[in-house]
């Protein structure tokens, strides 16, 4: 076993806003890219927000579920190089999640 064991959970328990820890994939709270949920911006270079939202979509139902569902796929290749550059955006940008948008449709 390596020295350094996964904490879990790194959207809740990540201390630096910098860098890619690994994290099972299929397990934890999910995240945008296994980043920390935070509604502080202080530092933070780009907060991902999620706009749980179908009305626009006539029959469609389903697109409310968009945020989540990016959360699930980025999750599971948060973990390796997943960019065709050879650097870690994560090394140079302060990212969070924000969470998503609170919509109340009964009050537009």
């Amino acid at each position: 076993m390596s020295e350094k064991q996964p904490g879990g959970d790194l959207a809740f328990t990540r201390t630096s806003l910098y860098g890619t820890e690994g994290e099972p994939s299929f397990s934890g709270a999910l995240s945008f890219m296994r980043r920390r949920y935070s509604r502080d911006l202080d530092g933070v270079d780009v907060a991902v927000l999620g706009v749980p939202f179908d009305l626009a979509t006539t029959n469609r139902p389903g697109a409310r579920l968009g945020p989540r569902a990016i959360r699930a796929a980025s999750s599971i290749m948060a973990w390796d190089r997943a960019w065709g550059w050879d650097f870690d955006p994560f090394d140079r940008l302060a990212v969070v999640d924000y969470g998503d948008c609170v919509l109340d449709m009964a009050a537009p």
